[in-house]
């Protein structure tokens, strides 16, 4: 499956063309970080029947200036990766994003939700890694992030984990029950 990572630009799972156009220049900064190029394959890790190729247009030095912290592009890329991922793997249309504490990033929900009326649908927590290594693994940051979402599991909600490698790009998408 071919991904355009310049589709965010118009913005998804209903968030504005501004965040997602943020989010995809993290990404892309990401994998030109590491040495790739349009047309590189993401691989589902926990499907390796799923590949999706990745196109976009490479970052012009202006873009670059800005995406010096390669921690915080790293973050934010790995959102541009769950959010298509959520858009494919959740079954819901629209996202909003949490407050901070709740052990999650996002509200997952229809597009026709009114805003803040999403803690009735599931949640969404994503996490990047620009390079595995030693402990710092997708395996590793699953089973993090799994704990993590606990301190939230008294909603009764689903939580859809998702994580992101960029070095050699795979992703992981996860729904807990």
């Amino acid at each position: 499956m071919t991904v355009d990572l310049e589709r965010l630009k118009k913005g998804i799972m209903g968030l504005s063309p501004e965040i997602c156009s943020f989010y995809m220049q993290a990404c892309t900064i990401c994998l030109e970080t590491q040495n790739h190029n349009t047309g590189v394959e993401l691989l589902k890790a926990n499907d390796k029947k799923a590949k999706f190729t990745l196109n976009w247009k490479k970052n012009k030095d202006k873009t670059k200036k800005g995406w010096r912290d390669i921690q915080e592009a790293t973050e934010y890329g790995a959102t541009a990766i769950a959010l298509l991922m959520a858009e494919k793997y959740s079954g819901f249309s629209s996202v909003e994003r949490s407050a901070k504490g709740t052990g999650f990033d996002y509200w997952l929900g229809e597009d026709d939700d009114v805003v803040g009326i999403f803690q009735n649908k599931a949640r969404l927590e994503i996490s990047g890694i620009l390079e595995e290594s030693g402990n710092n693994s997708i395996e590793n940051r699953v089973k993090s992030k799994i704990k993590q979402t606990e301190r939230s599991n008294n909603l009764g909600l689903n939580a859809h984990i998702c994580i992101t490698e960029f070095k050699n790009p795979k992703t992981e998408y996860h729904i807990i029950k």
